[in-house]
């Protein structure tokens, strides 16, 4: 009898662009111990995130990407996919004006 080994759960973890973006590379090294892990960062995020010193299993996006993956009707759109790829988006480090789009009903990462 054979045994499958289980799948490791998959991560989209999000960086805000706050000071504390700074700490991103660190997480996704911890996240990625136990996890597939893929990475969306906001434009005014990647002042404080050195793209190199992320784990090279990790895949990060940013809006350039979100805009160049298609370029007709039915083709996939990124943040769709990555919707459907990921178990759970976690958004850390979070910034306090990020945290209160919800609650003012702007209700998604915005990545300007």
């Amino acid at each position: 009898s054979w045994e499958l080994e289980p799948s490791r759960p998959r991560v989209l973890l999000a960086a805000s662009g706050s000071v504390a973006a700074i700490k991103f590379e660190s997480l996704c090294r911890v996240f990625s111990e136990w996890a597939e892990v893929r990475a969306v960062a906001t434009k005014s995020s990647l002042h404080f995130v050195d793209r190199s010193s992320l784990p090279s299993d990790v895949i990060l996006y940013t809006d350039d990407d979100e805009w160049s993956t298609w370029t007709k009707i039915g083709d996939e759109v990124l943040h769709i996919e990555l919707r459907k790829w990921a178990d759970i988006m976690v958004i850390a480090p979070l910034s306090a004006n990020t945290l209160s789009k919800p609650l003012s009903f702007q209700h998604r990462l915005t990545f300007h």
